[in-house]
């Protein structure tokens, strides 16, 4: 029985100048590939440090405003509380 699916070509393929440049562009490829990558990946994680720093902001300022209407709260009650 002779297999032909996975035998190797019975001739060396031909390193041409063309076969060189499609190489070469694909490797360029890649490579604007991987800074386009890198510029994506820098932009979102300074998105996501300055929403991150944002929702911080804004959760400090919602404690704040607890933490004085309870203090409010705390002092109006101990003047309205009859004293013994």
């Amino acid at each position: 029985m002779y297999c032909l699916l996975f035998q190797a070509p019975k001739i060396q393929r031909l390193v041409t100048p063309v076969v060189l440049q499609r190489r070469r562009h694909r490797l360029a490829l890649k490579k604007k590939r991987l800074v386009k990558r890198k510029a994506a990946e820098a932009d979102y994680a300074k998105l996501l440090a300055q929403r991150k720093k944002e929702s911080k902001v804004r959760r400090q300022e919602e404690l704040r405003r607890r933490r004085s209407a309870s203090m409010r709260d705390s002092k109006s009650s101990d003047k309205s509380a009859p004293q013994k």
